[in-house]
Order: C-alpha cells, then sequence, then structure tokens
C-alpha cells in the first residue's frame, strides 16, 4: 500500500486503480478497498488531491495559461481542473491566481 501511494504521489496522481493494482498484482478492487482501509480515503480522493496539489505548485510558481496547467496537472481540459478545483479549495483557479497575485 505504501508503494501505491508513493507512486500515486510520484505521477501526480495520474494512473488508474487498475494500472496501480496490476502493478501490486491484486485485483482493483482489493486495492481500492485495502488503500481506503488503511489511509482513509479511496485512491480516486487522493488522486484527486495530488492533481489538484500539482496544479495549486504550477499555478504559483509560473504564469503558465489554466488551460496547460490543467493538462500538466493531469486534468482532461481547464473546465475539469475548475471543477474540481472549486470543489476542494472552495474557488475557481482565477480567483486563487488573484489572491496570490503579486504587484
Amino acid at each position: 500500500l505504501l508503494r501505491v501511494r508513493e507512486q500515486l504521489t510520484d505521477l501526480a496522481g495520474r494512473i488508474t486503480v487498475a494500472a496501480l493494482a496490476r502493478e501490486a498484482g491484486v485485483h482493483r478492487v482489493v486495492l481500492a478497498r485495502a488503500f481506503r482501509d488503511h489511509f482513509g480515503e479511496p485512491v480516486s480522493v487522493t488522486a484527486r488531491r495530488l492533481r489538484i496539489e500539482t496544479a495549486v505548485r504550477l499555478l504559483a510558481g509560473s504564469t503558465t495559461p489554466i488551460s496547460h496547467v490543467a493538462f500538466h496537472a493531469g486534468f482532461a481540459d481547464q473546465a475539469h481542473l475548475t471543477r474540481d478545483f472549486r470543489e476542494h479549495l472552495g474557488m475557481p483557479p482565477t480567483e486563487y491566481l488573484s489572491l496570490i497575485a503579486r504587484p
């Protein structure tokens, strides 16, 4: 389970449960249940959180367009990033950028 979580972290959440299960040599349902029982949240929630954390780092560290941040953080598109970002942080990426903007 620690290796699975490490892989999720290394890949910023951009890997499927099925791929993780194949690497671990177990069925995806077994992996999903064990992961949730051990870490207290589903693999998908951990993966989403890691993608959001990656997006936050990318947004804070550059002037890269949000659409490019979405791609590099593993989101399908900018709308996907915006939806998850708002759900996780309570604001869209544009509002986050305005809060961290430096004069």
